[in-house]
C-alpha cells in the first residue's frame, strides 16, 4: 500500500514534463522519487534506485504531503541577499542612462569601481565593485562598444521624405527608382571577428602599401537588382558612367529616379550639366545625417562582411574580382575565356564605361597592329604589345587553347578557326582570335543583361 497519498493523473503529467524540463538534477530525483511511491514501492527501493538514503526518502515524503509539488523544489544557493537587489538593480539601470561627469567625476565612463561608489552613497549601503559586476548581468546590463551619432537633424527631413515616399510608390517598369551609393574598396583587409581557437589569435596579413578602388552601385527599389560601375577614383566621372550604364540597361524606362545622398559628386557642375543634356533622370537627396534611409547602404555592408573583412587577397585585381567572378559569369561563356581571364578583366576594366567601343579596348590591350605611313601610304606592322601585358599574355594563351584540336570539330568555330589559320597563318589567327574575345568581353560588360553573349562564330 503506498505511503503517499494518491496523486492525480493531471498532477502526475505535470511532474512528468517537469522532470523533463529542469536543469536541477535533485529537482528529478525527488519528483520521480514520489511518482515511483505512488507507483507502490517500497522506500529501501525508491532509495537503492535514485543513490540516496532512507532518510532523504523520507523527509521529501513530508515536503510533498506538507507543500505538495512546490514543497520538492531545491532552494536558493548560497546565502539570502543582504541588499535590497531590485532596488539597487533599478538605480543602476537609471545611472548608465547619464555620465558619470554629470555626478561631478572625472570619467567619461562607468567603471565597477565607480558604480559601487556611486551605489553606496545613494542607499547606504556596502556593496563591493565585484558585487556589483555580478549583480550587472541581472539588471540588463552589458558591456559593448559605443556608437557615434549625430544630434544635428535636417530641418527639412519630413519633406524630403514625403518626395521619396511619393517616388517609391510611382515604380514601375517604365519609372524605376533607385537607391544610389558609393562605396571604398581597400587593399588592407577590414579587421573583424572570426571564429578561431580559444587563446590562438588569428592573424591576417596585410599587403603593407595600401590601394583603393572604388564603386558605386544602383539598387532597384522594386526588383532588388543591383547595377555598378567601378573607378580608380571617386568622382563626377564614376557617377556619371552609373548614369550612363543605367541608361543603357534601362533603354526603356521614360523616366529613372535615384535617391542620393548629399556626397559632392552628387551635385556637382559636371554632374549638372550631364543631368540637364539627359533630362530623363531624376535624382533625389535624401535627408542630411540618415545614411540608412538610403537601402543600398545593407548592400555595401554585407559587401564588407562577405568579401573585404580579414580578405588574403595580395593585389586589388584579385580582390576586385571577387565582387563579380563566379560560375555564371557571362564572359566565360566565350571559348578562350576562363575564370582566371575574366577575373582580371572584370578587375581591370570594370563594366568597360572608359572605351567607347571594343576596338578601343583591344588596342589598349595591345592586340591591334601598329600602322606607319611612308610616301604617302599606309602599312600596318606587327601589334603594339601596348598596355597591360597580363591581360594580353591570358587573352593569347586562351586562344591558343581553344586552337588545339580544331581540325577534329565541326562546329562552326572551328572551321572558322582551321580556315583563318589556312588563310593568314597560326600566329595571326591566335591574334585574331584574342582580339574578338577582347572586343566581345567589351560588349557584355558595357551593355550588361541586355547583350546577348553568343561564342564566337
Amino acid at each position: 500500500m503506498p505511503i503517499i497519498v494518491p496523486i492525480p493523473r493531471g498532477e502526475r503529467r505535470l511532474m512528468q514534463k517537469a522532470i523533463h524540463k529542469t536543469r536541477d538534477k535533485n529537482h528529478a530525483r525527488r519528483l520521480t522519487a514520489m511518482l515511483m511511491l505512488h507507483r507502490g514501492e517500497r522506500v529501501s527501493d525508491v532509495a537503492r534506485t535514485l543513490c540516496c538514503a532512507r532518510s532523504s526518502v523520507g523527509r521529501w515524503i513530508n515536503w510533498f504531503t506538507h507543500s505538495g509539488i512546490e514543497g520538492l523544489k531545491s532552494l536558493p544557493a548560497g546565502r539570502s541577499r543582504r541588499w535590497p537587489f531590485e532596488h539597487i538593480c533599478t538605480l543602476l539601470r537609471e545611472l548608465i542612462k547619464h555620465s558619470p561627469g554629470d555626478f561631478g567625476y572625472q570619467r567619461s565612463r562607468w567603471s565597477t569601481e565607480l558604480l559601487a561608489i556611486k551605489i553606496n552613497e545613494i542607499t547606504g549601503c556596502q556593496l563591493h565593485a565585484g558585487t556589483v559586476r555580478r549583480w550587472l548581468p541581472s539588471a540588463g546590463l552589458v558591456w559593448r562598444r559605443a556608437a557615434p551619432t549625430l544630434r544635428i537633424r535636417d530641418p527639412h527631413k519630413d519633406e524630403k521624405m514625403a518626395v521619396i515616399h511619393k517616388a517609391l510608390d510611382e515604380c514601375s517598369a517604365e519609372h524605376p527608382v533607385f537607391y544610389e551609393d558609393e562605396v571604398d574598396i581597400h587593399l588592407n583587409p577590414k579587421i573583424g571577428a572570426d571564429w578561431q581557437l580559444r587563446g590562438q589569435q588569428k592573424r591576417v596579413v596585410t599587403p603593407g602599401q595600401n590601394e583603393k578602388y572604388y564603386l558605386a552601385g544602383a539598387l532597384h527599389s522594386g526588383t532588388g537588382k543591383v547595377s555598378y560601375v567601378g573607378g580608380n577614383s571617386k568622382s563626377s566621372a564614376l557617377f556619371i558612367a552609373l548614369l550612363k550604364h543605367l541608361k543603357a540597361t534601362y533603354r526603356r524606362a521614360k523616366t529613372i529616379t535615384l535617391i542620393v545622398d548629399n556626397y559632392i559628386i552628387h551635385k556637382s557642375r559636371e554632374t549638372q550639366r550631364w543631368l540637364k543634356a539627359n533630362p530623363k533622370f531624376r535624382v533625389i537627396y535624401q535627408p542630411v545625417y540618415s545614411p540608412w534611409v538610403n537601402h543600398v547602404e545593407r548592400l555595401w555592408q554585407a559587401l564588407h562582411d562577405t568579401i573585404t573583412r580579414n580578405h588574403q587577397c595580395r593585389s586589388m585585381w584579385q580582390l576586385r574580382g571577387l565582387r563579380a567572378i563566379g560560375p555564371q559569369t557571362p564572359l566565360m561563356e566565350l571559348k578562350g575565356v576562363g575564370p582566371t581571364t575574366a577575373s582580371a578583366l572584370v578587375a581591370s576594366i570594370g563594366n568597360a564605361h572608359d572605351f567607347k567601343n571594343g576596338r578601343q579596348l583591344a588596342a589598349w590591350l595591345g592586340l591591334t597592329p601598329s600602322q606607319y605611313s611612308s610616301g604617302g601610304k599606309s602599312k600596318l606592322g606587327r601589334i603594339t604589345k601596348a598596355g597591360d601585358a597580363y591581360l594580353r599574355t591570358l587573352l593569347v594563351q586562351g586562344a591558343r587553347s581553344v586552337m588545339v584540336g580544331a581540325e577534329n570539330r565541326t562546329d562552326p568555330f572551328s572551321r572558322w578557326v582551321c580556315s583563318l589559320i589556312g588563310r593568314r597563318g597560326y600566329w595571326r589567327a591566335v591574334v585574331a582570335i584574342a582580339a574578338k574575345n577582347a572586343r566581345l568581353c567589351w560588349a557584355s560588360l558595357h551593355y550588361g543583361d541586355d547583350f546577348r553573349l553568343y561564342s564566337t562564330t
